[in-house]
């Protein structure tokens, strides 16, 4: 499913604030020589286990997203990855005259209450008529929120444990690089860990 997905509005901060992470690798908060570095590793953590290319599958801080269909599913349903699902901005497709369109939101409903957020047609309604081999895009906003505090305090911790760990060791890591989770400290997020099970048109 991730080579479907494109990024098209990264989140506008870390879920963890660097002040807070000073703490946790007691570093003295108004000490701001090593900054940059440690907002880096931060960063580096954070891209270990986030959005598309992470392995916990999910978004953490609010970011949007673009998911590319063949075309309009079998089904009236299209599962959306990289939960939770905050909403859908936009459905598009290309009509037979070769014109973009976009499918109004009238004709669908978004759930976000389930594990795996999804849309789906409401009663009565269908897809339209789409250009056959031309791409169905839908744009989606997912994630725990705008705020660092809102995202599960255990991927937090394991943020900055990770991060901590490169501060520490900062030989044998280099940021920019795949970051190995400490040994042990992955199973902390055994619970939040998702593994998309939809097949590459985003149905069930």
């Amino acid at each position: 499913m991730k080579n479907n997905l494109t990024l098209a509005a990264a989140p506008a901060q870390l879920p963890v604030d660097l002040n807070t992470f000073k703490i946790h690798a007691r570093v003295r908060i108004d000490d701001e020589t090593e900054d940059e570095y440690l907002n880096g590793l931060i960063a580096a953590a954070t891209e270990s286990i986030d959005g598309a290319n992470g392995w916990l599958g999910r978004a953490l801080i609010t970011q949007q997203w673009k998911l590319t269909l063949h075309a309009f599913p079998g089904t009236g349903k299209i599962m959306l990855p990289l939960p939770p699902l905050q909403g859908v901005d936009s459905v598009k497709y290309i009509d037979a005259a070769g014109a973009e369109q976009t499918f109004a939101a009238e004709n669908y409903e978004v759930v976000t209450a389930a594990e795996q957020g999804y849309l789906r047609l409401l009663s009565g309604k269908a897809w339209p008529q789409a250009k056959s081999c031309e791409p169905v895009s839908v744009l989606f906003k997912c994630g725990y929120g705008g705020d660092p505090a809102a995202v599960p305090f255990r991927i937090r911790q394991y943020i900055m444990v990770q991060a901590a760990d490169m501060y520490n060791n900062r030989e044998a890591n280099l940021v920019g690089t795949n970051i190995a989770p400490v040994p042990g400290v992955d199973t902390m997020l055994n619970d939040f860990r998702w593994r998309d099970e939809s097949d590459a048109c985003g149905t069930a």
